[in-house]
């Protein structure tokens, strides 16, 4: 191989590279008490216990015992995780996955994933 043809396999590569670590975006792995506004848009990994939760078809809100702030799930997410949606257990401690967003003057965590511990 010529010095040209090596140079664009290793751009090729290195773009390639780059385009899969922004997709795979792997989420910061925090305690819940030290989220605050600083984490707003941020994807973030929690590993909480269960206080309260509600589970509808199109919903689900989880209530963390170390925290005030809510994790939401909506349809999609419930339904690529609707296995462990059912499992759901006061005092069942769990691993969350989302992004931290503000709702009506409160910080909450969007789930995208669900793993029990």
């Amino acid at each position: 191989m010529d010095e040209r043809k090596i140079n664009s396999l290793l751009l090729i590569t290195a773009v390639v590279s780059l385009i899969i670590l922004i997709l795979t975006g792997k989420s910061e792995c925090i305690d819940i008490e030290e989220i605050n506004e600083n984490y707003l848009g941020k994807y973030v990994c929690v590993k909480i216990k269960i206080d309260r939760y509600v589970l509808k078809s199109d919903f689900a809100l989880i209530k963390p015992s170390e925290s005030n702030i809510s994790i939401v799930f909506f349809e999609n997410e419930i339904k690529a995780n609707m296995d462990k949606f059912l499992k759901l257990e006061k005092n069942k401690t769990v691993l969350i996955e989302g992004q931290v967003k503000k709702y009506k003057g409160s910080l909450e965590i969007i789930g995208r994933k669900i793993e029990y511990v």
